[in-house]
């Protein structure tokens, strides 16, 4: 960027960064999901649909950073975990990401230290986030932690949207913040997402009995409401047994327990053209191509995978000790 005499004003930018040595999660949250759910026509008390199209943008986010080891994500939100050793965009955090709508092609804008990068058709990134093309990189110096993770998240929810909603046109545009927080220990990882999926049991236990009073028990919104005030956990699976025959505990688990995210090596198997020189004994030759061969070549790909088990108790923790990874 060239000099002028009025570069001074970038003095008043700030540049926190979060604290070495620990693990920094970054929360993105649906901003007046309240009414997009409602403009948008989704399904009460739980739209699958929805909730898979989440998963969808957090998987693809996922892939894009190796730091990133484990997210969880329930209703409108999803959590990042990046390892404690991360030196992601040097650490550097930055508070609230909101969609702008891109007025050419369909897809999201960034604001990146107040700099719209738009995009031409499909997000261009690296596999350590940075944007592929130079004069976007260029532009994009400024990202941190939150501010990126928030602005891909959005840009992956508008990208899926046609996939899980293929007869429903996206009628307004979604909107995420993003808060970056660090934590110091792995009881204090453990504990946040422990902390998510028991806020994601008591909403969605509420939110089922609610909306079968409304539509199922012939309820308004304002006497369901009255109808819930004061009771416990048991008393509304009481509700949804005695009076609409709902089993809560046999409720998809998804919905009871949100998504978990982490990443694992699998085995791939995948057509690989090379040489025939250099073709291998043990792998499937499909096809002869001159001098070059078609075999079928495996190999081991770390993977994001995808869980709605518990994860307040250690057995998942057991069996995924790189979840929380320095």
């Amino acid at each position: 960027m060239a000099k002028s005499k009025y570069e001074y004003v970038k003095e008043f930018e700030t540049n926190a960064v979060m604290l070495r040595n620990t693990w920094v999660v970054v929360r993105v949250d649906g901003k007046g999901f309240h009414k997009f759910s409602k403009n948008n026509d989704f399904v009460k008390p739980n739209d699958e649909a929805a909730l898979r199209l989440m998963n969808y943008a957090a998987t693809k986010v996922m892939e894009e950073f190796d730091d990133l080891t484990l997210a969880y994500g329930q209703s409108d939100e999803y959590s990042f975990l990046f390892r404690r050793s991360t030196e992601l965009y040097n650490r550097r955090e930055r508070y609230a990401l909101f969609l702008l709508w891109s007025l050419g092609g369909g897809w999201p804008c960034l604001s990146l230290q107040t700099v719209a990068v738009q995009f031409d058709g499909i997000p261009q990134w690296h596999s350590r986030g940075q944007f592929a093309d130079p004069e976007q990189q260029q532009l994009s110096r400024g990202p941190k932690l939150a501010t990126v993770l928030g602005s891909m998240f959005t840009a992956y929810y508008v990208h899926g949207w046609p996939q899980f909603f293929p007869s429903k046109p996206l009628l307004t545009p979604p909107a995420f913040d993003s808060r970056a927080v660090s934590y110091p220990s792995t009881q204090n990882v453990r504990d946040y997402f422990s902390w998510r999926q028991a806020d994601c049991h008591i909403n969605n236990l509420n939110n089922t009995v609610y909306w079968s009073l409304v539509l199922r028990g012939g309820l308004d919104e304002r006497a369901a409401t009255k109808r819930l005030q004061g009771t416990q956990a048991k008393d509304k699976n009481e509700i949804l047994f005695s009076e609409f025959g709902i089993n809560y505990a046999k409720e998809p688990e998804m919905f009871r327990k949100g998504t978990t995210l982490f990443k694992q090596e699998v085995q791939v198997t995948k057509e690989s053209r090379i040489p025939a020189k250099h073709a291998r004994a043990d792998f499937e030759t499909v096809r002869v191509e001159g001098e070059m061969v078609v075999q079928m070549v495996t190999r081991m790909k770390m993977a994001v995978c995808e869980t709605t088990e518990d994860i307040i108790g250690d057995e998942f923790w057991a069996a995924h000790p790189d979840a929380i990874r320095d």
